[in-house]
């Protein structure tokens, strides 16, 4: 071989081997990792895709349509409002308003008859209130209109309420009504001041709340000049569930008794009221180096039934009249005491809270338990004693 030829053969083997050791180290990118050249369709090409079927989009399923409610089961138990008495023998109906009228009277709604479009269904309630309505063939479609429960029992004031169908909810729970205004309870007695005879021009009070009846008590009159009491229609039917307490205050103190009606009463005979024993009862207001106070205000707070609550601002409501709390208030004189003359005494447990305050020297308090026949008690208070 000619040393020409055989540095030609070298040369080759040599570029050849250089490339394969080339692209042993750099392989080729597998088609995931290969850059993609953008690519520039021809007009010609464009135009053609202008004009090529859109690709196919399947449409979502319809909804499934709500069959028509034709037949329904409602359960109430209706009651009386004021006592949670059940009702029986009233009535319970489904309807569909009717549109209000355009110049109805403000003062005069439309009777309850007038006001129902369409009647659906009624039932009766059984004696301990429970209702169940049962619809089977109902004329539309039930959960297409707007619906009302038509409530009617006797004694009490028809009404009718707006009702929002819920077929997963059929047991309506309580449904109240309103006893109709009635012709009220005479009540007749006397009033005497002790041994001193009958107290005339007592001022009469009468109070319905359970726990602080003196506090809500609102004035109903007075006693005649013979000491004598007369309140016409004073107690209505819808007050006959409470045990109310009438008062009497009186030049000697306050006397009050237990006001309980019976049903189908139309008048009730109190008897003779007499003022509660009372004590009188002395506050001596000083400030903490044990100097009298004057001029202090000081509040007989009774802790016990049916005089609680009078100064108790926090119970909502609330509007004691003035002519009561002047019997359980007082101001201390120059001395730092203070007179109460005619409180009634504590009785069973009860306690009387005596609160004074003066922004100056702060708020002091002192109690007065029962204290057996005594006719006199006295109390300190200290100011500043409460912070």
């Amino acid at each position: 071989m000619k040393p020409v030829t055989l540095l030609a053969t070298l040369a080759t083997f040599a570029a050849g081997l250089g490339v394969g050791l080339w692209l042993a180290a750099h392989p080729d990118p597998s088609p995931e990792e290969a850059p993609t050249a953008p690519l520039h369709a021809s007009p010609s090409t464009s135009r053609a895709n202008d004009h090529a079927p859109s690709p196919l989009v399947t449409p979502p399923a319809p909804a499934r349509l709500r069959d028509p409610l034709h037949a329904l089961q409602l359960t109430a138990r209706l009651a009386d409002r004021a006592t949670n008495a059940p009702l029986a023998d009233a009535d319970l109906a489904l309807v569909e308003p009717a549109p209000p009228p355009r110049e109805a009277a403000p003062d005069a709604p439309p009777a309850l008859e007038a006001r129902r479009l369409t009647e659906f269904g009624r039932a009766r309630s059984t004696p301990d209130g429970r209702v169940t309505l049962t619809i089977t063939n109902a004329p539309r479609d039930l959960a297409a209109l707007p619906l009302a429960l038509a409530l009617e029992a006797p004694g009490h004031v028809a009404r009718m309420q707006t009702f929002e169908l819920d077929t997963s909810r059929t047991d309506l729970g309580f449904l109240f009504l309103d006893a109709e205004p009635s012709p009220g309870v005479v009540l007749t007695g006397s009033v005497r001041n002790g041994n001193r005879g009958p107290a005339g021009d007592a001022l009469l009070l009468l109070g319905s709340d359970p726990l602080y009846p003196l506090a809500d008590a609102r004035p109903v009159g007075r006693t005649s000049a013979a000491g004598e009491l007369e309140l016409d229609a004073l107690v209505q039917l819808s007050d006959r569930h409470v045990v109310q307490q009438l008062f009497a205050l009186t030049e000697d103190g306050l006397a009050w008794t237990e006001v309980r009606i019976a049903a189908a009463a139309r008048e009730l005979d109190l008897g003779v009221l007499r003022p509660a024993p009372t004590q009188r009862v002395v506050v001596r207001v000083v400030d903490e180096s044990g100097r009298p106070v004057g001029a202090a205000p000081v509040e007989a707070r009774a802790r016990f039934y049916p005089l609680a609550g009078l100064f108790d601002a926090d119970e909502p409501g609330f509007t004691p009249d003035a002519r009561v709390l002047a019997l359980f208030q007082a101001r201390t004189d120059a001395f730092g005491h203070a007179w109460f003359e005619h409180l009634p005494a504590p009785h069973a447990s009860g306690i009387y809270e005596f609160v004074s305050s003066v922004p100056e020297l702060g708020r002091g308090t002192a109690l007065l338990e029962r204290s057996g026949e005594a006719a006199e008690a006295s109390v300190t208070i200290t100011l500043g004693s409460l912070r």
